[in-house]
């Protein structure tokens, strides 16, 4: 799958030839297409910080601490996920029956949508 950084440099690369070209038409087609390349690009942005695939948002908190630390680091739009298990022993003894209402809190705390996942994992994705 193409990154949103290779949809972007596409997009200037178009603005850069529309720049050069003496055409008034061939320039605007040019910019337009520079205009939907960057529209792709942030949409894939979008789609990957939301998405059950991506690496780069796996969150490697060992304690509540640490995960406090991640999500206050966040930037508008992007998301932190960890597995149930890896969440859940975060609280140490009988304290998991608390985990949904720490997991609204944390999202509260930090603008963040905080959800279980039925495929096992627990995301964090802030608000932008």
């Amino acid at each position: 799958m193409p990154s949103p950084n290779e949809f972007r440099d596409q997009a200037r690369r178009c603005i850069e030839t529309a720049n050069r070209t003496s055409s008034a038409r061939l320039k605007q087609i040019l910019i337009e297409q520079a205009k939907v390349l960057a529209r792709i690009a942030l949409q894939l942005e979008r789609s990957i910080a939301l998405s059950d695939t991506s690496p780069d948002g796996f969150s490697r908190a060992r304690t509540l601490d640490e995960l406090n630390r991640e999500l206050e680091l966040l930037s508008p739009g992007g998301s932190v996920h960890m597995s149930t298990k890896q969440y859940c022993d975060l609280f140490p003894g009988r304290q998991v029956e608390n985990a949904w209402a720490v997991l609204r809190g944390l999202g509260a705390k930090f603008r963040c949508e905080a959800q279980f996942r039925s495929n096992g994992t627990v995301w964090f994705v802030k608000r932008g």
